[in-house]
């Protein structure tokens, strides 16, 4: 399942490495891909999905489309920057601006019934009628990067990007800090006690995060400086293990009704977003894939919805427009 030979990957431009980690929330682009060495896993039928695709444009917005979760009114819910949306089923979209200033990223309904999200430094609680509230991350102290002018040391909070239910009752969220400092594995009860899980490896953007079906939490991240693309467990006491792929780039990751995990994943060539796909992988590593239906489109959040199949974001992604605003919900059924 794990992989240690590397293939040379091409580095994305700062800008374009930029506008994905902003875009994806959870899913953090760090570097081009091309195909793996070994054989690619092909489609092959799964329980309870059958591969057909159905897509819902969102209205026009400034806000970027991130984060998608089924609520607890058995509606999806999803962010859209200073944004909480809502579809239906059936295809109707509602949006509620935020009350508290927030740039919403990851969303998860809690155990307490109300809706928990990430924001930047923070992790916020809202209720079905709108009422926020927030909790600020740990404070860290960081040294110098290797150009100290640039990345002088100093202090200060991580960053959340995805969350979600956990099977201990607690929310469970990714978060990212300087290179130095690496990416860690967040906890926090829904009263706002917070727990941090250092990841064991350097120089990954960790993304998103879900609940397995083994009673542990899984996780997706992308390594920085050509690194290989990671899918990790956490158990709820804490110890982590990882596994590391020559793939397309991660993104989110969920539960899906064949009892596997489901995630996101894309490859970014020089024209672009490309080879956009939803994945699977069981317990035990095998991958089975589902191409979207347009290739410049990149999956980025993706959960497993009452209606017993999976519902996912994707955005349009260029070199010209790297920030993905042109978005539809995708159904995969």
């Amino acid at each position: 399942m794990a992989s240690k030979s590397c293939m040379r990957l091409a580095p994305l431009r700062s800008s374009v490495l930029l506008a994905l980690l902003l875009l994806l929330a959870g899913l953090v682009g760090g570097c081009a891909t091309s195909s793996p060495s070994s054989p690619s896993p092909t489609s092959t039928p799964v329980p309870g999905i059958r591969g057909i695709f159905h897509e819902y444009t969102l209205p026009p917005s400034q806000f970027v489309p991130r984060n998608i979760t089924m609520g607890p009114d058995g509606n999806l819910w999803f962010t859209e920057g200073g944004r909480i949306a809502r579809i239906t089923p059936l295809g109707k979209i509602s949006e509620f601006k935020l009350s508290a200033p927030t740039s919403a990223q990851s969303i998860a309904t809690g155990p307490d019934g109300n809706l928990w999200f990430t924001d930047q430094s923070k992790i916020g609680r809202m209720t079905l009628t709108g009422k926020v509230s927030e909790f600020s991350l740990p404070i860290h102290q960081f040294p110098a990067g290797s150009n100290p002018i640039k990345a002088p040391a100093g202090s200060g909070p991580n960053q959340a990007l995805a969350i979600t239910a956990g099977p201990d009752g607690n929310l469970w969220f990714t978060e990212i800090g300087p290179d130095e400092v690496g990416s860690s594995i967040g906890r926090i009860t829904t009263s706002g006690k917070i727990t941090e899980f250092p990841l064991p490896s350097t120089h990954i953007f960790l993304s998103s995060i879900t609940a397995g079906p083994d009673g542990n939490l899984w996780f997706t991240g992308i390594g920085t400086n050509n690194g290989l693309s990671m899918i990790g467990m956490i158990t709820p006491q804490g110890k982590i293990r990882e596994f590391t792929f020559l793939h397309s780039i991660f993104g989110s990751i969920t539960r899906g009704p064949d009892g596997n995990l489901w995630f996101t994943a894309f490859q970014y060539g020089v024209t672009g977003a490309e080879a956009g796909k939803i994945e699977n992988i069981t317990t035990a590593g095998k991958l089975s894939d589902f191409p979207l239906p347009t290739t410049s489109y990149v999956p980025t959040s993706i959960t497993f919805g009452t209606d017993q199949t999976l519902w996912f974001i994707e955005v349009e992604v260029t070199v010209s427009d790297p920030s993905g605003k042109n978005g539809k919900i995708g159904h995969l059924v």
